[in-house]
């Protein structure tokens, strides 16, 4: 048995899986061919499919997959798995070299039960920014319980790549049954795989560098949903996350509320979330506290007071994050000079998104041609 599965979910990207083949899969094959297994499970409709079999290297496990759902290939995926370790990534997934080997090290000592992986990305400012989870205590001795109460907003495995798991298949399946079409079932599935006095690691370096994307497919009202619907689950399986299951519901919706006012700010392109407002007022108010009342106070805001709003939050928390001085003039120098390149970067993305539309209208009119 293999040390790890790196298991991929991919649907019709074949240049982005082809990128990953190049980038990272070959050379963590050349490298570690012994202990690591690759597998690819494919919802690609026949010709993309076709595809991905033909340019995928030989020793990358792969499977058609042809029910439909992020959620099946997700169970289909780990329930294929046959190691010590899972890691779920994107078919997008930049992946740095050095992170990963220092993670290979961590998982062929096979003392964690669940190893974090930080994330570097750039910032709205074009400032290097890494998740070192600074919240959690880095010691042989921190379990999954102290990780749950350490940061009561976080929701671990929120995001695909975050973290590297003991595969347990014991309820993947039964997961899957109950959340059939659940875009955040990695949530509840993965958190099966342990329990409260399993033990956490952290990695020191980088392993993922997050590129954010102005274009989201997805839903926002749904996805909130369906990340409630995972915290619930896994409330229902420990009492320690249920503690504070509202606290991780606050920080969803304040989530969906960011991505709501930057679409209306213009960086980011939301085709399936136009005019979500009043919907995420309704449920503000189905999961409301007297906390939340500053949820509602953004919702009702105008549009271009809740995106002054913005600017000037996400301003503050620059200033606070990168201005080493702390002096006022100094402080106030930076916030100016942030404050501007937040604006510039709005313009960049309109301008990306304004391109990313135009696009879009072309192939579907050479599409069109093409079938008639």
């Amino acid at each position: 048995m293999k040390a790890l599965t790196i298991c991929i979910p991919t649907y019709n990207r074949v240049e982005q899986l082809q990128e990953l083949q190049t980038n990272f899969l070959l050379v963590a094959l050349e490298r570690y061919a012994d202990v690591i297994d690759i597998l690819v499970m494919d919802q690609s409709n026949e010709v993309m499919a076709a595809l991905n079999q033909r340019t995928l290297d030989p020793r990358v496990v792969y499977c058609r997959n042809t029910q439909r759902g992020y959620a099946s290939n997700v169970s289909a995926l780990l329930n294929e798995a046959n190691s010590t370790y899972v890691w779920l990534i994107s078919d997008d997934d930049h992946i740095l070299w050095d992170g990963f080997e220092a993670l290979m090290l961590e998982v062929t000592n096979n003392q964690a039960d669940c190893i974090l992986l930080p994330i570097k990305t750039l910032t709205l400012f074009d400032e290097t920014f890494i998740e070192n989870y600074p919240f959690l205590k880095r010691s042989s001795t921190t379990t999954l319980q102290e990780l749950l109460i350490r940061d009561v907003s976080y929701l671990p495995f929120i995001l695909l790549s975050d973290s590297v798991i003991r595969l347990d298949k014991q309820h993947i399946s039964n997961i899957h049954q109950l959340l059939p079409q659940n875009v955040f079932v990695q949530v509840p599935i993965l958190f099966s795989m342990l329990q409260l006095s399993s033990k956490v690691s952290v990695l020191t370096t980088p392993v993922i560098h997050y590129v954010n994307d102005y274009a989201m497919q997805w839903k926002v009202v749904a996805g909130f949903d369906d990340r409630v619907a995972a915290i619930k689950m896994v409330a229902d399986q420990l009492p320690s996350f249920k503690a504070n299951a509202d606290s991780r519901i606050a920080a969803a919706m304040w989530g969906a509320i960011t991505l709501s006012v930057e679409r209306d700010a213009g960086l980011l392109y939301l085709p399936h979330s136009e005019n979500i407002r009043q919907t995420l007022r309704l449920r503000v108010l189905r999961h409301f506290k007297p906390q939340h009342w500053s949820m509602l106070a953004v919702l009702l805001l105008p549009k271009f007071m809740a995106v002054t709003l913005y600017k000037v939050i996400a301003v503050g928390l620059n200033v606070k994050m990168n201005c080493l001085s702390r002096k006022y003039v100094d402080r106030f120098n930076f916030f100016v000079r942030s404050y501007g390149t937040l604006n510039r970067k709005i313009k960049s993305r309109q301008a990306q998104i304004m391109q990313f539309k135009n696009d879009a209208i072309l192939q579907a009119k050479t599409e069109a041609a093409e079938g008639a």
